[in-house]
């Protein structure tokens, strides 16, 4: 997915997602998964990584104050998935992140909010 289209979508839809998740800000980031059997074609052949649901680009998400997530969490991923038509990384970055996962939130300086 084109970073320019998700954000399209996203802002057409911003409203309705803060409403119902308690979304503060969301914006997108490039990702692209390695697909786990080493298919490369893309072509839908039925394999998982060429299945549309295959990860193909990252949402970041924060809450408003004094929203716990929870379920809502992977609610808001599968709608974002359905919007969109494909599958995300979706990423809650208004938490500290655990110092072991030293690296995994470098992506947050490519984050592109919609606003």
């Amino acid at each position: 997915m084109q970073q320019d289209k998700a954000l399209k979508i996203l802002t057409d839809n911003l409203e309705d997602i803060k409403r119902e998740f308690g979304v503060k800000s969301i914006g997108v980031f490039p990702w692209s998964e390695s697909p786990p059997c080493g298919c490369n074609c893309g072509c839908n052949c039925g394999c998982d990584c060429c299945k549309p649901l295959a990860k193909e680009i990252g949402v970041a998400v924060t809450y408003k104050t004094g929203i716990r997530p929870d379920l809502r969490f992977f609610t808001l991923q599968l709608r974002i998935e359905e919007l969109f038509g494909c599958g995300i990384l979706l990423a809650r970055i208004d938490v500290k992140p655990d110092p072991r996962w030293k690296g995994a939130y470098d992506f947050v300086e490519n984050i592109v909010y919609v606003e």
